[in-house]
């Protein structure tokens, strides 16, 4: 499981922000993990105050290797619903990566 945690991630961004320094987000998004969340796409949602609707945000698929070789690769049917999120969030530059054609 991920130690990481949200709350420095989005400090960050924040601070970033205020100080006007680009950055584009690139989220991971493995299956499993978002299986034990309900399959629910809205871990994709980012708090306002850190992006603003012209932030880039980068969808990633995952796919098994290493230590997680266990894990199922991401299905494309999960991150298309993300991006569908992410653009009724307000996101206007979503862009899908780690995917074939």
């Amino acid at each position: 499981m991920n130690q990481g945690k949200l709350g420095p991630v989005l400090d960050t961004l924040r601070t970033l922000k205020e100080r006007g320094i680009w950055f584009e987000v690139t989220n991971l998004v493995v299956a499993d993990l978002h299986r034990r969340l309900g399959d629910d796409p809205a871990h994709v949602r980012m708090d306002g105050e850190g992006t603003r609707p012209e932030q880039p945000l980068h969808l990633s698929r995952f796919h098994p290797q290493y230590k997680l070789d266990h894990l199922p690769p991401t299905p494309v049917n999960l991150l298309l619903q993300a991006r569908e999120v992410a653009r009724a969030e307000g996101l206007v530059y979503v862009y899908l990566g780690n995917l074939r054609g």
